[in-house]
């Protein structure tokens, strides 16, 4: 894992804040921007999987930007369920 000082070292940390800034930027526009309950929910979710899937059906976001956001968040949760189980 290499020399982690502080926890901005860390990779699923870093991963972690580009996920929260794409879906910060994307809920920021249009009628997602609109949505409150969804883009405050979204923004502050455990879960933001489902939320994603939501904001999708709902037209806020085309497949493209789903996807993108999606796989991060499988990376992100395959980094944070091997750094648990390091720690």
């Amino acid at each position: 894992m290499g020399n982690v000082e502080r926890f901005e070292d860390l990779r699923v940390w870093q991963v972690a804040r580009e996920v929260v800034g794409v879906v910060y930027k994307m809920s920021s526009t249009g009628a997602f921007s609109k949505d409150y309950a969804l883009r405050d929910q979204i923004r502050r979710a455990a879960e933001t999987q489902s939320q994603l899937y939501l904001a999708l059906d709902q037209g806020y976001m085309n497949e493209d930007e789903f996807g993108s956001i999606y796989e991060k968040l499988e990376v992100l949760s395959k980094q944070l369920s091997s750094f648990i189980t390091a720690h």
